[in-house]
C-alpha cells in the first residue's frame, strides 16, 4: 500500500479578510509570523505526511515557491470547495489521503489521529470546540453550525443551530478519505446538476453522503487548531492564545 498523501485546498480568496487578502490568497494570509499554509505543511511532515499537493486558485502562482504538485481550479471565483476537490481526482482516485482546508492551522497529533481511522471516510471532530467560539464571537450560535454523532459515526453536520445542545462538537475541515471512497463521491458529485455542483459546500455534500448511507466516521480531538476567517480571529489568536509559531506548542496551555 502506498504512503497516505495530502492535498490542501487553497483556492480561495477570503474575502472576509479585507485587506489581508487584497492582494494574495488567504492561506498566504500570516499568523503569529507564518503563513497559515506553513503551519499546515509543517504539521502534515511532522505527522509523516510527505508528498503534498495543493489545489490553487486566486492568485495560484503566489505558492509556486513551494513548489509543490499542484492542481488549478480555474472557477475558484464562481464555485465552492468541492470543486476545489475534484480538481484533485487523479490523486484522490489512487491514494488515501488527508484533505485540509487552507485556512486553519492545527498541531501534528491531530493529523496522526485521523490517519490512524480505519473508516474510508472520516472528518476530525473538535470536542472542546466551545472554548474557541467564545474567544472568537460574542454569541457562538452566530457562526456555530449543528453537529450530530451517535458513536463515533456523523449523523448530521451543517445546519443552522438555534441552541448549544445540537452541536456535539465542530467539524474543522479536515478529513481522510480512501480511494475507494473517493470513487462514490465523485460518483454522488458527477450526478449533481452542474449548478449544483458548482454551489455544494463540504458540509452539504456530507449530509448527502449520510442521507445515501454512506459511513462517515469522526475521530475527536480536544483543540489544537484555528480557523481564521476574519481579521479579529488572528487578533484573538495572537493576543489571547498568544499563539506561536512552533510547531510543538501547548495551544491550550
Amino acid at each position: 500500500m502506498s504512503k497516505m498523501k495530502a492535498v490542501i485546498l487553497v483556492a480561495g480568496r477570503g474575502s472576509r479578510l479585507g485587506e489581508f487578502t487584497a492582494n494574495k490568497p488567504k492561506p498566504m494570509t500570516i499568523l503569529a509570523g507564518t503563513p497559515l499554509i506553513e503551519w499546515q505543511l509543517q504539521a502534515l511532515k511532522q505527522a509523516g505526511i510527505e508528498d503534498i499537493h495543493l489545489v490553487a486558485g486566486y492568485q495560484a502562482e503566489a505558492f509556486n515557491k513551494y513548489q509543490l504538485p499542484t492542481f488549478v481550479n480555474d472557477n475558484w471565483f464562481s464555485s465552492n470547495m468541492v470543486s476545489s476537490l475534484l480538481c484533485a481526482d487523479p490523486l484522490l482516485s489512487e491514494h488515501d489521503t488527508i484533505v485540509s482546508y487552507g485556512d486553519i492551522a492545527y498541531h501534528s497529533s491531530i493529523i496522526a489521529k485521523l490517519k490512524a481511522s480505519p473508516s474510508g471516510l472520516s472528518i476530525t471532530n473538535d470536542k472542546s470546540w466551545l472554548d474557541l467560539w467564545n474567544l472568537r464571537f460574542e454569541n457562538p450560535l452566530d457562526d456555530a453550525e449543528e453537529f450530530k454523532c451517535i458513536n463515533g459515526h456523523l449523523q448530521a453536520i451543517g445546519k443552522k443551530a438555534t441552541n448549544l445542545s445540537e452541536i456535539e462538537g465542530q467539524y474543522m475541515g479536515l478529513l481522510k478519505i480512501s480511494a475507494e471512497s473517493w470513487r462514490e463521491i465523485k460518483t454522488h458529485l458527477l450526478s449533481l446538476p452542474s449548478k449544483e455542483l458548482q454551489s455544494k459546500d463540504m458540509t452539504s455534500l456530507l449530509n448527502d453522503l449520510i442521507t445515501s448511507g454512506h459511513n462517515i466516521a469522526t475521530v475527536d480531538v480536544n483543540g489544537g487548531w484555528v480557523e481564521v476567517d476574519l481579521p479579529s480571529d488572528i487578533i484573538c489568536y495572537e493576543t489571547q492564545l498568544k499563539l506561536q509559531s512552533d510547531w510543538a506548542h501547548d495551544w491550550r496551555e
